[in-house]
Order: structure tokens, then sequence, then C-alpha cells
């Protein structure tokens, strides 16, 4: 791809990774390498700026990495790959593709399937029913 410089970079959610990267690693520098915390921190300041920059350049390219993309974004990914796996499930067994279902709501819970105490009540070899 070329060069858009009209694609937005998520700059939020580039901090955030940037910021839990720069936090484990300063983690890291402070418990296991003590005597190195001033050259190992001010490296990562650096390595921090570099990644930002780099990162920041190839989303404009059009890489679109998986720690980047919103939850909403994964859902219809997600979403697209299922239909196309039906899609093609549907072709190598010879049917037609499967029409998409509406969405079902879930019953209300019955006596048989509640999850509340008096599915499961507390019995000892004492109390049991005999």
């Amino acid at each position: 791809m070329a060069w858009n410089r009209n694609r937005p970079v998520p700059w939020k959610r580039l901090f955030t990774f940037e910021l839990i990267y720069a936090g484990l690693f300063a983690a890291f520098v402070v418990l296991f390498e003590r005597d190195q915390v001033t050259s190992a921190l001010s490296a990562l300041l650096v390595a921090v700026v570099a990644t930002t920059v780099l990162i920041a350049v190839l989303w404009k390219f059009g890489w679109n990495p998986a720690f980047l993309r919103s939850r909403t974004e994964l859902a219809q990914i997600r979403a697209q790959r299922i239909a196309q796996r039906q899609a093609a499930r549907a072709k190598k067994s010879g049917k037609p593709a499967p029409a998409a279902a509406p969405e079902r709501s879930r019953p209300a819970p019955t006596r048989r399937t509640s999850t509340g105490a008096t599915n499961r009540p507390r019995r000892t070899r004492d109390n049991r029913k005999r």
C-alpha cells in the first residue's frame, strides 16, 4: 500500500500499548538490574519513542496490527470469517449457503435450568432424602 496521510493513527491505543510496554520493562529493570537503572531507563525512553514513530509510519502505510484494532473492528472481522467459513462448508457439501439467521434471545430460566440454590440443595449424609 502507499502512504495515506488521511488515514488516522489511533494515538490513544498506541500510547496505551507503549505505556504498558514501558511500564513492564521499567519494572523488570528496577527489579533485576538495580545498578544500571539510569542507563536502562534512558534506553527505554529512546526505544518507546522509536517504536511509536515506527508504528505510526507503518500505520500510515496501511499496517493494522491486532493490538491496535478496536473491539468493534475485531468483531466485524470475526463475523466475516465465520460467514466465509459457513459459505465454504455449504459449497463443499453442495447445499446453498444458509441465510443469516436472526439473533435469538435466551429463553427465560425455568426451574430445571435455573442456577440458583434450589438446583443445588446442600445435602450431607445425615440430611439426605431416603
